[in-house]
Protein backbone atom coordinates (compact mmCIF):
# COMPACT_ATOMS: atom_id res chain seq x y z
CA UNK A 1 0.00 0.00 0.00
CA UNK A 2 2.80 2.35 0.55
CA UNK A 3 4.11 1.67 -2.64
CA UNK A 4 0.76 2.76 -4.59
CA UNK A 5 0.41 5.93 -1.96
CA UNK A 6 4.21 6.80 -3.03
CA UNK A 7 3.71 6.54 -6.48
CA UNK A 8 0.26 8.32 -6.88
CA UNK A 9 2.11 11.07 -5.14
CA UNK A 10 4.96 11.63 -7.68
CA UNK A 11 2.56 11.12 -10.41
CA UNK A 12 0.64 14.03 -8.67
CA UNK A 13 3.90 15.69 -8.42
CA UNK A 14 4.91 15.35 -11.82
CA UNK A 15 1.85 15.98 -13.86
CA UNK A 16 2.23 13.59 -16.90
CA UNK A 17 0.72 14.52 -19.76
CA UNK A 18 1.70 17.85 -18.95
CA UNK A 19 5.60 17.49 -19.68
CA UNK A 20 7.67 15.23 -21.60
CA UNK A 21 9.45 12.44 -18.76
CA UNK A 22 13.16 13.03 -18.29
CA UNK A 23 15.92 11.36 -15.74
CA UNK A 24 14.41 12.98 -13.46
CA UNK A 25 11.04 12.21 -13.04
CA UNK A 26 12.40 8.31 -13.42
CA UNK A 27 14.94 9.07 -10.60
CA UNK A 28 11.78 10.10 -8.58
CA UNK A 29 10.09 6.97 -9.08
CA UNK A 30 13.05 5.24 -7.97
CA UNK A 31 13.30 7.32 -5.02
CA UNK A 32 9.44 6.08 -4.12
CA UNK A 33 10.15 2.85 -4.80
CA UNK A 34 13.00 2.42 -2.52
CA UNK A 35 11.75 4.69 -0.02
CA UNK A 36 8.74 2.50 0.28
CA UNK A 37 10.71 -0.87 0.61
CA UNK A 38 13.01 0.16 3.12
CA UNK A 39 10.20 1.62 5.22
CA UNK A 40 8.64 -2.02 4.87
CA UNK A 41 11.91 -3.76 5.13
CA UNK A 42 12.86 -1.52 8.44
CA UNK A 43 8.86 -2.05 10.21
CA UNK A 44 9.37 -5.96 9.25
CA UNK A 45 13.09 -6.34 11.12
CA UNK A 46 12.21 -3.43 13.12
CA UNK A 47 11.49 -5.54 16.39
CA UNK A 48 13.93 -8.31 15.54
CA UNK A 49 17.34 -6.28 14.75
CA UNK A 50 19.12 -3.85 16.51
CA UNK A 51 19.13 -0.23 15.83
CA UNK A 52 22.73 -0.16 15.50
CA UNK A 53 22.64 -3.04 12.74
CA UNK A 54 20.20 -1.71 11.25
CA UNK A 55 22.30 2.02 10.97
CA UNK A 56 25.25 -0.18 9.66
CA UNK A 57 23.82 -1.92 6.95
CA UNK A 58 22.17 1.16 5.48
CA UNK A 59 25.37 3.39 5.64
CA UNK A 60 26.82 0.70 4.01
CA UNK A 61 24.43 0.47 1.06
CA UNK A 62 24.28 4.05 0.82
CA UNK A 63 28.58 3.79 0.73
CA UNK A 64 28.14 0.89 -2.15
CA UNK A 65 26.06 3.30 -3.89
CA UNK A 66 27.61 6.06 -4.11
CA UNK A 67 31.59 5.53 -3.90
CA UNK A 68 31.65 4.86 -7.73
CA UNK A 69 30.36 8.54 -8.13
CA UNK A 70 32.84 10.06 -6.16
CA UNK A 71 35.41 7.66 -7.45
CA UNK A 72 34.95 9.61 -10.80
CA UNK A 73 34.39 13.16 -9.41
CA UNK A 74 37.05 12.69 -6.71
CA UNK A 75 38.82 15.85 -5.61
CA UNK A 76 41.11 16.61 -2.78
CA UNK A 77 39.29 18.60 0.19
CA UNK A 78 40.64 21.27 1.97
CA UNK A 79 40.35 21.42 6.11
CA UNK A 80 37.41 23.12 6.29
CA UNK A 81 35.72 21.24 4.04
CA UNK A 82 36.70 18.03 5.95
CA UNK A 83 35.26 19.38 9.02
CA UNK A 84 31.73 20.33 7.29
CA UNK A 85 31.62 16.61 5.50
CA UNK A 86 32.12 15.50 9.22
CA UNK A 87 29.43 17.22 10.88
CA UNK A 88 27.25 16.57 8.03
CA UNK A 89 27.63 12.90 8.51
CA UNK A 90 27.30 12.96 11.97
CA UNK A 91 23.79 14.96 11.45
CA UNK A 92 22.86 12.29 8.83
CA UNK A 93 23.25 9.57 10.98
CA UNK A 94 21.87 11.42 14.10
CA UNK A 95 18.84 11.74 11.70
CA UNK A 96 18.79 7.85 9.90
CA UNK A 97 19.56 6.55 13.89
CA UNK A 98 16.35 8.58 14.93
CA UNK A 99 13.88 7.52 11.97
CA UNK A 100 15.07 4.20 12.49
CA UNK A 101 13.88 4.40 16.10
CA UNK A 102 10.41 5.91 15.03
CA UNK A 103 9.89 3.35 13.00
CA UNK A 104 10.41 0.31 15.16
CA UNK A 105 8.29 2.59 18.16
CA UNK A 106 5.43 4.67 16.22
CA UNK A 107 2.04 3.48 14.40
CA UNK A 108 3.58 3.98 10.41
CA UNK A 109 0.63 5.97 9.80
CA UNK A 110 2.62 8.50 12.18
CA UNK A 111 6.37 8.09 11.13
CA UNK A 112 5.49 7.48 6.99
CA UNK A 113 4.22 10.98 5.81
CA UNK A 114 7.53 12.27 7.71
CA UNK A 115 9.82 10.50 5.30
Amino acid sequence: MAIVHGFCAVLVMVQPGFRVLTSGHLAAFANVAATAATILIIRKIGQLESRCVMLAVISAGILLVALPGAALTWKAMTGFQIGTAAVAGTLVISAQFAALESLRCALVTAVAPMQ
